[in-house]
């Protein structure tokens, strides 16, 4: 019983330490709202900022399904990697909402793993530093969903997405990500096949690329270099991974073209991992583009 109330307290703290910061810019809105009331009622600017307010009846929930069939063109991995996912808009700009990734295996068939499920909420614009720059925010606190966390005894873990985007112009745009990542765990490691490994305990990751659209955003493409570093538990002198960092650095790219409003059909694909085993200093491209995942990648909305 004791654990259990521990995890249900760590669960609370980090969905607090996430959300946070969206029902702190709630309220200053809405304290900006009664301010601008009293000094002006019946305005013109009010009634504007007041239109863009959804009422409690236009709220809604929304949802999705993204089917990714996937395969190593050594063919070394034949799978699908899947997510669905529902949302509830609370206001424009501001969303909250529950994704559970999901695995199946083509060899064997019929092999289906929950992989990562996560809480979530997305603030657009949190700041708008031009109108060409502006920088959003999304929390999301993981759970321990899949068949590896259970193992690594993970409790729970929390990211914080920190996504600047600047549009150059209608077609070109550049992205920036920050996002630290907390992690905690009932054991600093765990054993999988005979083998020792430390848990990470935090994560710093960074996404950084071009985003081009084309033929009125009916194409979209990305090309983000993603770089994770990571920190792991000082565990057992013999644990891979033990007290150290590591570091992963990988490409994903991906074409998106939009069929209807709700329809997306497109491809993707994410590499390897490019540094090797001494980190900064060993990199070996080729192999991480070898060993990298191809997919076709179908989007449903409702």
């Amino acid at each position: 019983m004791r654990c259990v109330l521990g995890k249900r307290w760590i669960w609370l703290l980090l969905a607090v330490f996430s959300f946070a910061p969206l029902w702190a810019a709630e309220s200053d809105e809405a304290d900006d709202e009664i301010v601008l009331d009293v000094q002006a009622p019946g305005a013109e600017d009010n009634e504007e900022e007041g239109e863009e307010l959804l009422s409690e009846t236009d709220r809604s929930f929304g949802g999705w399904i993204d089917l990714r069939p996937s395969w190593n063109p050594e063919g070394k991995s034949s799978h699908a990697e899947n997510e669905v996912g529902v949302e509830y808009l609370l206001i424009p700009d501001r969303s909250v909402g529950y994704t559970q990734e999901f695995r199946m295996d083509f060899e064997p068939s019929g092999n289906f793993q929950l992989a990562d499920g996560y809480l979530w909420s997305e603030l657009s614009h949190f700041v708008d530093f031009t109108p060409t720059l502006s920088l959003s925010y999304e929390p999301r606190v993981y759970l321990p969903t899949s068949a590896f966390d259970k193992q690594a005894g993970l409790i729970a873990s929390t990211r914080q997405y920190l996504k600047l985007h600047w549009q150059i112009s209608e077609t070109f745009a550049l992205f920036l990500w920050e996002v630290p990542i907390l992690a905690v765990h009932t054991q600093p490691g765990y054993e999988e096949d005979e083998e020792i490994i430390s848990n990470r305990y935090f994560e710093n990751r960074i996404e950084f690329g071009p985003q081009v659209s084309l033929f009125q955003e009916r194409i979209t493409l990305k090309v983000p270099l993603v770089l994770q570093s990571l920190r792991h538990h000082d565990f057992n002198e013999d644990a891979l991974y033990n007290a150290t960092w590591t570091h992963e650095l990988w490409v994903y790219p991906s074409v998106m073209g939009k069929l209807t409003d709700t329809t997306f059909l497109g491809a993707a694909y994410y590499s390897d991992n490019f540094l090797q085993a001494n980190g900064f200093y060993d990199w070996d491209i080729g192999r991480g583009l070898k060993r990298g995942i191809f997919q076709i990648v179908l989007q449903q909305f409702i």
